[in-house]
C-alpha cells in the first residue's frame, strides 16, 4: 500500500513515529514530503528505513545499500 499525496504518514503509519522525538519526525516528514515532490510514492517499508536512519538504528551504508536494492529489484520488473 502506497500513501497518497493528501495523507501525511505520520497519520498512515502513527505507529512508526511513536519512538521519534519531534526534530527526527521533522526530518522524515520534510524528506517524504520532498521526495514525494518529485513523484515518489512512498511505501510503510520507505519509511520504517527513514525512521530507522532518524533514530540511528540503521547506520548509513546499510541504508543507502538496502534502497539501491529496491532500486535495481524495480528495474529487474521493468526489464
Amino acid at each position: 500500500m502506497t500513501t497518497t499525496r493528501h495523507t501525511p504518514v505520520t497519520e498512515q503509519w502513527p505507529d512508526l513515529f511513536t519512538d521519534l522525538t519531534a526534530e527526527q519526525t521533522a526530518s522524515v516528514t520534510g524528506a517524504v514530503a520532498n521526495s514525494v515532490l518529485e513523484g515518489w510514492e512512498p511505501t510503510r517499508d520507505n519509511v520504517a528505513a527513514l525512521c530507522a536512519r532518524a533514530t540511528g538504528d540503521l547506520d548509513r551504508a546499510t541504508f543507502r545499500a538496502r534502497a539501491r536494492a529496491r532500486a535495481h529489484a524495480r528495474s529487474q520488473r521493468r526489464a
